[in-house]
């Protein structure tokens, strides 16, 4: 009896040994974001089967040269992203985008998901969506956004200002003002600058009642910008109220600034977002936090309250939460101490970008804006 049951576990093994062997890994997602499952991609069509057998490498080679376009599916439970419909169901982004395929495929990977918009008429949130490349005739916005900055030195340029605003930049390898963070954000997002509201060396708190321009949440420097008619705003402004000792105050959400008037930062912020929702209630407000501070010697950089400037961005983010405007936390672009030398121009607190600095923090905005 043990020898014919040896037999017959040796005829199994045999057996077993012969068998065409199968792709047991599990999805992967690729460096570009596609999920991919070889072993459904080979069993769903025959003729890469037999071409490939399971033959994962070569399965994602075929599918990365030809399958994509052939609008082959990488895995089961998925759907083909519709650009079309994408951006026809959202008005805001065919407002940017059109009907680019491409550029309405980003925004969905990095964006679209969390937010939970539909890639097509049959997305029920369940399915793994993927790019199949097939074109969509592409059209152009009807028009560019119309986009506005208040700033203060990192976004000015001599010549791109409302008259009478003093201006940092050109400098060192920041030059041109093609080469500014603002500029590069609109040109990569299609829209058009119509106000540098930038004062080199203002800060956001102050009188209200100024008519110059030079206090960023003045009459003055509201005025330039309303008088623009943008579509987005973008708010760079407050590491002079941080360097120059201002007021720090704070803000309750839902009731507004813990101190009256606008002589400290926060009051100020909320008066600025105020005004700006008033007069451009149509207009989108995006609030960068401030770019972070160094001493000389590398460490953080305290001003003479004993603030540092986190302090400071820890209330733009409460206040433009409570306005409904978008937040972009500028300390995840990049800038350290120890890369300084790299993006920043030779100043004591650092925070000057040059045109590599400039580019970092462009590229940053680009992919956090929406």
């Amino acid at each position: 009896m043990g020898k014919k049951v040896l037999g017959v576990l040796a005829v199994l093994l045999a057996a077993l040994f012969f068998l065409p062997v199968s792709a047991e890994a599990a999805p992967e997602v690729k460096p570009d974001g596609t999920v991919f499952d070889a072993q459904y991609y080979a069993d769903t069509y025959p003729d890469l089967k037999a071409a490939f057998g399971y033959d994962a490498a070569k399965l994602w080679t075929h599918y990365q040269n030809f399958g994509r376009r052939e609008n082959r599916r990488p895995c089961a439970d998925a759907i083909s992203f519709d650009p079309v419909y994408y951006a026809n169901t959202y008005p805001d982004l065919k407002a940017v985008f059109g009907t680019d395929a491409t550029r309405l495929w980003q925004h969905y990977r990095n964006f679209g998901r969390g937010e939970h918009r539909k890639a097509a008429p049959n997305d029920n949130g369940n399915m793994y969506v993927y790019y199949s490349g097939t074109p969509a005739a592409p059209t152009v916005p009807n028009r560019a956004l119309r986009a506005a900055f208040i700033g203060d030195s990192i976004t000015s340029f001599a010549g791109t200002q409302p008259a009478g605003y003093p201006a940092y930049y050109p400098r060192g390898s920041l030059n041109n003002a093609e080469k500014t963070w603002w500029y590069r954000t609109c040109a990569a997002l299609g829209m058009t600058p119509v106000v540098n509201a930038s004062w080199d060396g203002s800060l956001l708190s102050g009188k209200s009642t100024d008519k110059s321009g030079s206090v960023g949440c003045g009459d003055g420097r509201i005025r330039d910008v309303v008088s623009a008619s943008p579509d987005v705003i973008f708010v760079l402004i407050g590491a002079n109220d941080f360097i120059y000792n201002a007021p720090l105050g704070g803000y309750i959400p839902g009731r507004g600034p813990a101190s009256a008037g606008t002589g400290n930062f926060s009051g100020a912020y909320a008066r600025l977002l105020t005004e700006l929702k008033t007069k451009l209630p149509n207009a989108k407000i995006v609030c960068l936090t401030c770019l972070p501070q160094y001493k000389a010697d590398g460490k953080t950089m305290y001003n003479r309250s004993g603030y540092t400037i986190d302090a400071f961005n820890a209330q733009i983010r409460l206040i433009a939460a409570d306005f409904g405007a978008q937040v972009i936390d500028t300390s995840g672009a990049g800038f350290t101490n120890a890369n300084s030398g790299i993006y920043m121009l030779s100043n004591v607190n650092r925070i000057h970008p040059n045109a590599a600095g400039a580019e970092l923090l462009a590229n940053f905005v680009i992919a956090s804006f929406r």
